[in-house]
């Protein structure tokens, strides 16, 4: 499919600023409402059973330790990086991580997540944000250590 092609899903390629493309509906509002109002939708999970058990995890440590910050699973790693170079960015944005760690003002601290690709392990610190296994003893001591350095201390109070 290129630029203006119609696919058999309903999607269209839209040339976006900076040379990023993105799939956008080949129809109108109201076509796009008919469309749903004619399907049938249903619920699925937002993660699966291990990424719940990593979100639990550091759920309870956060708890454990006091630390003001607050857990969200299976945030795609565009939501939180930028980038000047689209090459880079597209190779790791649309990839999700299993849990991020916040600051009460939304700032990225840390990932929980042990099935990152190198791209992606690689352009978290390239962001200067941590990865952290999902071990459960090794989460409690490395969010200990992650909570002491300057940066997280400012921003997390």
């Amino acid at each position: 499919m290129t630029e203006g092609d119609f696919g058999e899903q309903g999607f269209r390629l839209k040339p976006m600023p900076g040379g990023k493309v993105v799939a956008v509906p080949a129809f109108g509002p109201s076509e796009q409402l008919n469309a749903v109002i004619e399907a049938r939708f249903g619920r699925k999970r937002l993660f699966g059973k291990e990424d719940a058990i990593a979100l639990g995890a550091a759920e309870a440590a956060l708890r454990e330790i006091g630390l003001p910050w607050r857990a969200v699973a299976r945030v795609a790693v565009g939501n939180i990086l930028t980038c000047g170079d689209p090459r880079a960015l597209a190779a790791v944005e649309m990839k999700h991580l299993a849990v991020l760690l916040v600051t009460p003002a939304g700032d990225p601290v840390a990932v929980i997540d042990s099935g990152c690709d190198a791209a992606v392990r690689e352009a978290l610190r390239r962001a200067g944000i941590a990865l952290i296994g999902d071990d459960a003893a090794d989460l409690r001591r490395e969010l200990s250590g992650l909570s002491r350095r300057k940066p997280f201390i400012a921003a997390s109070a």
